[in-house]
């Protein structure tokens, strides 16, 4: 069950106090704002498995909604830094310390599935 969040007050004064991710929270309350992810920059900075998304992810799937998360990797410039598998397993594997089984198969295809009303 998501939450229903108040639109943020943009005034300049109380933006400093606000936690940063708020005003991505904000951009996702419209219904149809879907969310593709996967952190492909990050490669330059952590080595597999990135344990450092799993906090955002955890945020992120539990303000958003797995429902409305896409799993990406903009191939084949992530080959930089992982392989197309590895990609797969942060959310399949490493994934599975703060997300359902239920939530990585949506943002594992789940999601696009329904998007392209696609059937299984």
């Amino acid at each position: 069950v998501r939450k229903q969040r108040k639109p943020i007050d943009l005034d300049e004064t109380k933006v400093k106090k606000i936690k940063p991710l708020s005003f991505l929270w904000t951009v996702f309350s419209f219904p149809l704002v879907t969310l593709l992810m996967f952190p492909i920059s990050l490669g330059d900075i952590w080595e597999y498995p990135m344990k450092q998304i799993i906090s955002p992810l955890k945020e992120i799937s539990r303000n958003f909604g797995a429902d409305r998360l896409i799993w990406g990797t903009d191939m084949p410039i992530v080959l930089r830094h992982f392989t197309y598998k590895q990609c797969l397993d942060q959310i399949k594997i490493h994934g599975k310390e703060v997300l359902t089984n239920e939530e990585i198969e949506l943002i594992c295809g789940g999601t696009m599935q329904k998007l392209m009303n696609l059937k299984a």
